[in-house]
């Protein structure tokens, strides 16, 4: 059986991958194989390699395991051995050692996987990544960026971009951005529908944790199953069909339309995290709405002397309105107040971001 480039297929071995605390002393991890696992084992390190899961004849499926039948180790943590192999030989061995910060289930509970070494994919125009330059400095505005600063700064995300890390450059805001655990692609004026067919590779490559997808501001207001369609288009690309995905409007045009489109918007993006809900083809995945729009509106109606676009330009965001969209993104991606991390590392005045740090968290988190 050949490869296939988009699709996990027999000749691969299993996938082991995706793990999450359940409750407060339960843990799962996802399984995959393109036939089917002939054997599961899951082995505890931490106890001479000792048996603490078996199972037989899996082809897809989630699987917990109790942390009362593991033994902690140095440092509080503990370390299991798990091998798959399917009904054609193939078989995967994987060495993961984790510990359980927080007793209450959450994003990033557990230490692997997920947790502040999660998988990042975040696809968007130029309201999330503003390109035309390789520099990642106080000229370039970008959400996406003040996300994974403020993610650092928290300890939620370890991985970080530099400037080595932007690997295409072109005209206007075409970015792919790859490091370690994060992969941005962009390009300016698309819709999702068009990033997905422009980056499948970069989509399909690799079991993304974190997704974060932002649609095209007449697309949101206008055309909210076209919007949703070009969701579902990068959902069956994804190879991981249990990750978090967030899912953006940016915000509208600074018109005379402004907050009319604002409610078009937030509506529509309502209207397509309950479609996918209701679909039994995406139960695995966790559905998440990130609220840009009521976040500018609110900006803009709190009174506070903030301009958010840049000059002569009513679509675009500058640098307060890079760092509002950022602070969004991080306060729903992980239920936090950024207004608590501190400002270093920012390209505005501390002053401005505790205000936009607090409007952000009372509307997206």
């Amino acid at each position: 059986i050949k490869k296939s480039k988009n699709k996990y297929v027999r000749s691969f071995a299993p996938r082991v991958n995706t793990w999450k605390l359940v409750t407060s002393n339960e843990i799962s991890f996802y399984v995959k194989d393109g036939s089917k696992i002939k054997t599961l084992v899951v082995y505890d390190a931490n106890n001479n390699g000792k048996v603490v899961l078996s199972k037989n004849n899996i082809i897809t499926s989630t699987i917990t395991l109790s942390t009362n039948k593991l033994k902690l180790g140095s440092k509080k943590g503990y370390r299991l051995i798990v091998y798959a192999e399917d009904v054609d030989g193939n078989s995967a061995t994987r060495d993961v050692a984790f510990r359980i910060v927080s007793k209450t289930p959450s994003v990033n509970s557990v230490g692997v996987s997920g947790g502040n070494d999660a998988r990042v994919l975040i696809i968007g125009n130029s309201k999330t990544w503003r390109g035309g330059t390789t520099s990642l400095g106080s000229g370039a505005y970008r959400p996406s960026y003040e996300f994974i600063k403020l993610a650092n700064r928290s300890g939620k995300l370890t991985s970080t971009i530099t400037n080595n890390d932007i690997l295409k450059i072109s005209s206007g805001a075409t970015s792919v951005v790859k490091s370690k655990n994060i992969v941005i692609t962009t390009k300016g004026g698309a819709t999702i529908s068009s990033l997905a067919s422009k980056y499948s590779s970069y989509i399909t490559d690799g079991s993304y944790d974190i997704v974060i997808m932002q649609e095209q501001t007449d697309r949101s207001i206008g055309n909210r199953n076209a919007f949703l369609k070009g969701v579902k288009k990068v959902l069956n690309m994804l190879e991981n069909k249990h990750a978090r995905v967030y899912i953006r409007t940016s915000w509208p045009r600074n018109n005379s339309s402004f907050k009319s489109n604002v409610t078009k918007m937030d509506n529509n993006l309502s209207y397509v995290i309950n479609e996918l809900k209701k679909n039994s083809l995406y139960s695995s995945f966790e559905f998440y709405p990130i609220r840009d729009a009521k976040a500018f509106r609110a900006a803009k109606d709190s009174g506070i002397s903030v301009h958010l676009n840049t000059s002569n330009d009513i679509n675009h965001q500058n640098k307060n309105g890079a760092y509002l969209a950022g602070a969004c993104i991080y306060a729903k991606v992980y239920n936090n107040n950024p207004a608590n991390l501190g400002y270093s590392d920012i390209f505005i005045s501390k002053s401005t971001a505790a205000k936009l740090a607090k409007i952000a968290y009372d509307t997206c988190a």
